[in-house]
């Protein structure tokens, strides 16, 4: 299992998908998770567009039934966990859970390149104010969330400047080393 952890707009989904084109890999999306839920609930649109962060039961729930569901891949887990209250989720369900191994990977670039990539991305989930709130919440949470998945497996810190390829290259080697360990 990986997981990519990192800002909003910091590429997580774009390596994501870039590593589910190998063929190896299963992307989960958080974000796409709650996007679906969202759909057929109204109550978790409006909690998307006031920028909040889903609680640890809802969120929990869909990330069982998404990693359940898949079979024979290594699965991505992007953007998950968010809080500390997921990582201790998904540490107790690693635990009852086993995987074969868990590598994170942390997406890191500065907040006023969060601003640029998601204006340019443009989801109506993705306002000034939304954004702004959602990096607080990822700054409060961030290395805490960091030190709960420590226990996991390691973490690699990914320098996400540069172009999507750059980075993906970064990601691509250490998948590559951590796959023949």
């Amino acid at each position: 299992m990986i997981i990519l952890l990192g800002k909003p707009g910091s590429g997580k989904g774009t390596q994501a998908d870039l590593l589910v084109k190998q063929d190896r890999f299963v992307a989960i999306s958080a974000g796409a998770l709650l996007r679906r839920a969202a759909e057929h609930d109204p109550a978790i649109a409006a909690m998307q567009k006031a920028g909040r962060l889903a609680d640890v039961d809802l969120m929990g729930g869909l990330m069982a039934r998404a990693i359940e569901a898949v079979q024979g891949k290594r699965i991505i887990l992007d953007g998950f966990p968010r809080t500390r209250e997921q990582a201790s989720w998904l540490r107790d369900y690693l635990a009852a859970h086993p995987k074969s191994s868990v590598t994170v990977f942390l997406l890191e670039i500065p907040d006023d390149e969060v601003f640029a990539r998601l204006a340019e991305r443009g989801r109506v989930d993705d306002t000034p104010e939304t954004i702004t709130h959602r990096l607080e919440l990822y700054h409060r949470e961030a290395d805490q969330i960091t030190e709960l998945v420590r226990g996991f497996g390691e973490v690699h810190q990914i320098d996400g400047h540069g172009s999507i390829e750059d980075v993906h290259t970064r990601i691509a080697k250490l998948v590559d080393k951590t796959e023949k360990e």
